[in-house]
């Protein structure tokens, strides 16, 4: 190649008309808009992961305290009634569809009335039930967890508990039932 047609194309090169800058920026913005989503996407579906397996827990606890349950006043309950998070919420229609099985029948805790003199009430039927509270999951790794919980029946009867999980086989199972305090 001659210096003459090297300079002509390092010319036609420096000459070469760019894309416009609102084209670049344009792309810019649709590039970072494609990545947010995708890490939305990737944070969206681990908290649904978390949840199932939070959800999973909490069925293995009130299981456990629905079978272990003995009435301080002495009276066998006609509902259980459930209460999750530190504000007493109730669980999700989803959740209550777990416990199908059981029999008193188990009922989300707003359904319920609650007073020291009479204790938990279905707000229906006037029904005496037992409130059974799982507050908190502190995961110690994959396998274990630490949930505080515990019951209440009554001004009388009621506790806070913590209970020790452990992942065998796919199931979470309670280990160990610590009474922090009791009424």
């Amino acid at each position: 190649m001659t210096a003459k047609a090297v300079a002509r194309t390092t010319a036609q090169a420096v000459v070469r008309p760019s894309r416009p800058a609102h084209f670049v920026n344009t792309m810019k913005t649709i590039v970072s808009l494609f990545l947010l989503l995708a890490f939305a996407s990737v944070v969206v579906a681990a908290e649904d992961a978390r949840q199932s397996r939070e959800d999973d827990v909490r069925e293995a606890v009130f299981r456990w305290q629905i079978a272990q349950h003995d009435s301080g006043q002495q009276i066998e309950p006609r509902i259980f009634f459930l209460q999750v998070g530190e504000k007493d919420g109730d669980p999700t229609d989803e959740f209550i569809k777990r416990f199908a099985d059981i029999k008193p029948p188990v009922q989300k805790g707003s359904e319920c009335r609650v007073s020291v003199s009479t204790g938990a009430l279905d707000k229906k039927t006037g029904k005496r039930g037992l409130i059974f509270r799982v507050r908190s999951i502190v995961w110690k790794s994959d396998t274990e967890v630490e949930v505080k919980g515990g019951y209440y029946e009554g001004g009388r009867s009621a506790s806070g508990n913590t209970y020790t999980l452990k992942k065998e086989k796919e199931k979470w199972k309670v280990t160990n039932d610590k009474m922090d305090w009791i009424s």
